[in-house]
């Protein structure tokens, strides 16, 4: 492996002198000596990989203030090095082979991609489902002291140790836990549904919320003007035409919602 490293660098130490060589570029000052900042930038990449290697070597980020570790993708899933794996064309450059093996080592032995997850396209952006979502909110928000609730738009959610979800409104409980994602389940999550969206990926989403801990699962379509309670076996109209949390105060009457609704879609 050194040798066939070592050609891989001749080759790119041949390419940088042709580069250098090319009538365009101007020859650097006399006065700078590469040499030797070239050679401080390396044992500064060094320390910086020693530093790591010793505090939390395998995991994505190291905080620079406490030495600790902090996840880049899955904030309570497994750790991909993410550290690693944008080092190590920088330590094989630099001729830091000790360093490159010991990253190409861990990558061997731990780097997996078998997570339960895909990516996914969310409907977002449409005046009628961002009208909707600001008027959910601001209905929950303006009863938030006597509700005992904040809600939020595009607040991410993790429904399991590798599954995010991302409701267009998410109600929480003003006792929950103050997170950037949210870890508890919500009180109420809220999905605005858009022409593209089918029952079946909107089920699906639902049974992640389901199995997460959420109660209550709300859609509202503002084409139709259709509203459905989802639970794990399907969807179902409200009552008496508004939705409503049992042994709360919360009730959002729908006929108000849409009327709110006209008034903003009419507005030039």
């Amino acid at each position: 492996m050194p040798n066939e490293m070592l050609s891989r660098r001749e080759a790119l130490t041949g390419a940088a002198a042709c580069t250098a060589a090319w009538p365009a570029f101007a020859e650097p000052a006399a006065a700078t000596n590469w040499h030797a900042l070239a050679n401080d930038v390396r044992t500064q990449m060094q320390w910086a990989w020693e530093g790591y290697a010793e505090r939390c070597f395998g995991q994505d980020q190291i905080k620079p203030v406490s030495g600790g570790a902090d996840a880049f993708f899955f904030p309570k899933g497994p750790p991909l090095g993410l550290t690693i794996v944008e080092a190590l064309d920088t330590l094989y450059v630099m001729g830091l082979d000790k360093e490159v093996d010991q990253g190409v080592r861990w990558i061997a032995d731990n780097l997996h991609f078998d997570i339960d997850g895909e990516v996914q396209e969310r409907n977002v952006g449409e005046r009628p489902h961002a009208f909707l979502q600001s008027i959910l909110v601001a209905i929950f928000n303006n009863n938030r002291r006597i509700w005992n609730v904040v809600a939020a738009t595009e607040l991410r959610v993790q429904t399991s140790a590798t599954h995010y979800r991302i409701p267009d409104v998410c109600v929480l409980r003003r006792t929950d836990p103050v997170d950037a994602i949210v870890h508890t389940a919500p009180l109420v999550c809220i999905e605005v549904l858009s022409p593209r969206d089918t029952m079946s990926a909107m089920q699906d989403r639902v049974d992640d919320y389901i199995r997460m801990g959420v109660k209550h699962i709300w859609l509202i379509d503002p084409v139709s003007r259709h509203a459905y309670i989802a639970t794990s076996n399907g969807f179902q109209q409200p009552l008496e035409g508004a939705f409503m949390v049992p042994g709360t105060d919360i009730s959002i009457s729908l006929a108000e919602v849409f009327t709110e609704f006209d008034e903003m879609m009419s507005q030039p």
